[in-house]
């Protein structure tokens, strides 16, 4: 039940900061900033690993609750979704970064120089999506990690509970 408890106020927290981030303008900016896009399917994939880890938490804390342990080891590998979205999260945000770089490589390669303002303004939008696509790659990948961490624990701390197959434990008294 702990680990459903981390996950809601993680989840809460997660919520917050998006209505936040919606309050103060700040999607409109990334939105304008970020010309590939890649910065919102970066907040999408988190979302949908938030969403997730969550279901899985709720189905440990729900087999945890009814003391039936034999969804212990599936969950144990459905976690792993945890892990590749948060992997692949900060991996998208990387892969924006470099477009953002080659934006840039290319007004410096195509300078004219009658027309400067033209360069500076494909710089500053080259860097604006390797910022923003590094910021939500990154952001992302912590947040998932966190609460896939959290239920890696809970799901070790009872696998570590269960005894091992065909191995009768013996109590010294």
């Amino acid at each position: 039940m702990a680990a459903l408890i981390r996950w809601w106020i993680m989840f809460l927290l997660i919520m917050s900061a998006f209505v936040l981030a919606a309050v103060c303008d700040l999607f409109t900016m990334v939105w304008d900033g970020d010309v590939t896009k890649i910065s919102f399917i970066v907040l999408l994939a988190c979302l949908y690993g938030t969403i997730r880890i969550g279901k899985l938490t709720i189905k440990f804390a729900n087999t945890i609750a009814s003391k039936d342990h034999r969804l212990l080891d599936t969950l144990n590998i459905d976690k792993e979704i945890g892990w590749f979205t948060s992997s692949i999260s900060s991996r998208i945000g990387l892969i924006g970064t470099v477009i953002g770089f080659i934006m840039m490589a290319m007004a410096l390669a195509y300078f004219d120089s009658n027309n400067p303002g033209e360069t500076i303004k494909t710089l500053s939008a080259g860097l604006s999506v390797a910022l923003y696509t590094t910021l939500t790659g990154q952001v992302a990948n912590i947040l998932l990690a966190i609460q896939t961490f959290n239920l890696t624990q809970a799901l070790e701390k009872e696998l570590a509970k269960k005894p091992v197959q065909g191995y009768v434990r013996h109590e010294t008294k």
